[in-house]
């Protein structure tokens, strides 16, 4: 997804700012992610991250490749 549909899916939908997600993901080496199962979704892997405003953000996020090292974007939100 390229930065308009990012801007789009998450400035729009969610008032996340694209650079600072990107800022804050794309470049963080110590981020770590985690499988969450629910009965709608079944198992997602899930990434909480803390953003420049100091709010908190969770992403939703499925692995591409056997290399563990391109994910693509589901969805993210503010936590609450």
């Amino acid at each position: 997804m390229d930065k308009n549909g990012l801007q789009s899916k998450l400035g729009s939908k969610h008032g996340i700012d694209v650079e600072d997600f990107i800022a804050h993901t794309l470049t963080n080496k110590q981020l770590l992610g985690y499988e969450l199962e629910d009965s709608t979704h079944g198992i997602r892997t899930v990434i909480e991250f803390q953003l420049s405003n100091g709010k908190w953000a969770r992403a939703y996020i499925d692995l591409v490749n056997s290399e563990f090292d391109i994910w693509s974007l589901r969805t993210a939100r503010y936590l609450d």
